[in-house]
């Protein structure tokens, strides 16, 4: 019974994570320019953030927030939002018709895998409401900090369980 948990559990995440990926990406397109005045313009919450899908382009923007090119950040997020929806549909590929994609899905995985760890460590630690931030004012900044942080990690657990598949 244990197993079928198991690998009922690893579809549905698997499953959830590439849509995620998929949705996440294509925001990623439409909020590639939108800089400093809509999403991205600050590194937010990953709480907030993340309702609104732009996670990616906030720590993105957060890592050229010195750079004048505004060119080389939305070419940055564009990329990264390519990479999102090639490793979504990978892992659908992979879910739906086994066959030949693993190295292929693996590669693109690990390479979201990374951007999350980037998104954590900006976010979660370097961010408005992170550790260096604001996380630990009050009880309801910790709660969204560990929120934030949670959902993180979830995510990238999602990753490691869909590249195992």
């Amino acid at each position: 019974m244990a197993n079928s948990t198991k690998s009922l559990g690893s579809i549905i995440v698997t499953f959830a994570l590439a849509v995620m990926l998929i949705v996440m990406g294509a925001q990623a397109f439409t909020s590639a320019g939108n800089g400093r005045n809509g999403f991205g313009g600050r590194l937010s919450s990953g709480v907030n953030a993340i309702v609104n899908g732009d996670e990616v382009t906030s720590a993105v923007h957060h890592l050229f927030r010195n750079n004048k090119n505004h060119n080389l950040v939305v070419t940055v997020v564009i990329i990264v939002g390519i990479c999102e929806i090639a490793a979504g549909v990978l892992v659908l590929l992979n879910f739906f018709l086994p066959i030949g994609f693993a190295k292929l899905k693996n590669l693109f995985m690990w390479i979201v895998f990374a951007i999350w760890c980037v998104v954590l460590v900006l976010v979660d630690v370097l961010g408005n409401n992170g550790i260096v931030g604001d996380a630990f004012k009050n009880g309801t900044h910790v709660l969204l900090w560990l929120k934030s942080l949670s959902s993180h990690l979830l995510i990238l657990g999602a990753i490691l369980i869909a590249k195992s598949n």
